[in-house]
């Protein structure tokens, strides 16, 4: 592999490792990652979110209807959003 090959490659390691590990910045792209790294990733772009509010201490809920797992609940972090859970009912 040349050296310009390998710095692309180090470079998308580095980016995916960012996109799985790392908060997001806005709740609604953590609700579409979380969907997107369970195996759904055209649900992932193409599911309707609908924010269901903040839940005190568990964080933000969103419903996500094509899913059988379609409430989820993001938390804030000071980095960012994080997933905390996932459910069929609030």
């Amino acid at each position: 592999m040349s050296k310009k090959g390998r710095v692309i490659f180090i470079t998308i390691l580095g980016l995916v490792i960012l996109f799985c590990f790392f908060p997001s910045p806005s709740a609604n792209i953590e609700v579409r990652k979380h969907i997107l790294l369970t195996g759904h990733p055209l649900l992932a772009v193409t599911t309707e979110l609908k924010n269901q509010g903040k839940r005190g201490s568990e964080g933000s809920l969103f419903y996500a209807s094509d899913l059988s797992s379609s409430y989820i609940y993001v938390k804030q972090t000071k980095l960012g959003w994080i997933f905390d859970k996932s459910g069929t009912g609030p």
